[in-house]
């Protein structure tokens, strides 16, 4: 049996694709230049057994005619320096053959330069108009626009943060809240979680990185949680969320999050399949995409109208320093305290550690504020940090009135 040693085999490969970007199409041609005769370019290309330039060939003729030479007569040697010239264009010359007649002269050299531009031009459309290629006709979805919606404005709150601490009955205006999954599995949030029941919907938020423990940490207490709870749904972060709770879809609503990146209709059906039944648009879009998609959207539509947006997700916890836990960590990450990253404009990005995974989440340091009365949608969400109650009670508010709020910066010094 034939064996081929490693080397070679590497220096095979090597040779297949290096320096393939300045691969060049082999090409011969023949100058006339004769006299009393118009100056002709002719052209063919050599690896004419495949490839798109198979059997290719042109001819062209000039408007001019060689002269007779008073001093210095044309030479073939001339006539090659001009030809070859095709630096910036996927051709060369590796044959060049000249029939020129004795004593003539070019009134202007540059007549060769025109022949072989238009030639090399006029091959690149002969391949384009022989690989011409149509494109198939597709039937896009078509979607019709919804009737203008008169429900009552719905806000749903997600709390980024709970403290055992703080008094939520006195939450005033939100039908629905999106509580952390590693709250409900603390049952030092008991009496939290049930006084957030008696106040609204209850759903788990989920977050977009699932390690393997917090995978497992779902399958093993999602049972008792949900006996515990009155919980309504869940809030999806990425399709492995709706694989590994597809045997809840018959009984819980699921909501898509704004990292679905959802922009378009296509994608709105293809979640409703999946089971999905509200859609949380990304905050990247326009306010007039936005209403776009709400008006024509095949599932309810929910906007992120006020909060602090996360920046990113990083697989490394800034206050351990690592990206794991040791037994010397000071575990300022279980404080109740929201740390934050400073930069030279004195802008603050907060920072929020989940020590279950060591992922690390960055929030942009200005609160988003959009009016509800610029939204079509009457699904709200709103995104809280270290806000007091007095404070998500008044942004609340401001919502429900439709009032409009400038930008702000909480956490600029």
């Amino acid at each position: 049996m034939f064996k081929m040693a490693s080397k070679e085999l590497s220096t095979r490969a090597l040779a297949s694709y290096e320096n393939i970007e300045s691969r060049k199409i082999p090409l011969a041609c023949e100058v006339f230049v004769q006299k009393d005769q118009f100056i002709r370019f002719s052209v063919q290309a050599l690896n004419s057994e495949e490839g798109f330039y198979k059997n290719l060939a042109l001819s062209i003729t000039s408007d001019y005619k060689p002269i007779d030479a008073i001093h210095v007569p044309l030479t073939e040697e001339r006539i090659k320096q001009q030809i070859v010239k095709t630096a910036n264009t996927p051709f060369e010359f590796v044959s060049i053959q000249i029939h020129l007649d004795p004593g003539l002269y070019l009134p202007k050299i540059s007549i060769l330069n025109e022949l072989r531009r238009t030639a090399l031009s006029n091959l690149e459309a002969q391949v384009c108009a022989h690989n011409q290629r149509t494109a198939p006709k597709l039937k896009l979805p078509t979607y019709s626009k919804k009737a203008s919606s008169k429900e009552a404005l719905h806000i749903s709150a997600l709390l980024h943060l709970l403290d055992e601490n703080m008094d939520y009955s006195k939450l005033e205006g939100m039908d629905t809240f999106y509580i952390p999954l590693k709250y409900y599995a603390n049952r030092k949030y008991d009496t939290v979680l049930k006084t957030l029941s008696e106040k609204g919907s209850l759903y788990v938020y989920l977050p977009t990185i699932v390690k393997s423990n917090y995978k497992n940490l779902i399958l093993s207490q999602l049972e008792t949680i949900l006996k515990t709870y009155p919980i309504k749904g869940f809030v999806v972060s990425n399709l492995s969320n709706l694989e590994c709770l597809k045997e809840y879809a018959k009984d819980y609503e699921f909501i898509s999050n704004y990292t679905f990146n959802v922009f378009n209709q296509t994608t709105i059906s293809e979640l409703k399949d999946c089971g999905v039944k509200k859609v949380t648009l990304s905050p990247e879009l326009t306010k007039e995409h936005l209403n776009h998609l709400t008006d024509y959207a095949s599932l309810p539509i929910e906007v992120i109208a006020y909060g602090n947006l996360p920046l990113m997700n990083m697989n490394y916890c800034p206050f351990g320093k690592t990206n794991r836990c040791y037994p010397t960590c000071p575990m300022k990450c279980q404080e109740k305290k929201l740390y934050y990253l400073e930069d030279r404009m004195h802008f603050r990005f907060p920072v929020l550690p989940d020590h279950l995974q060591t992922v690390t989440t960055i929030f942009n340091s200005k609160t988003t504020f959009l009016s509800s009365t610029s939204l079509h949608t009457k699904q709200i969400r709103m995104d809280f940090l270290a806000e007091s109650i007095d404070e998500i009670n008044e942004m609340v508010a401001l919502m429900r009135k439709r009032k409009k709020k400038n930008r702000r910066c909480l956490y600029q010094r």
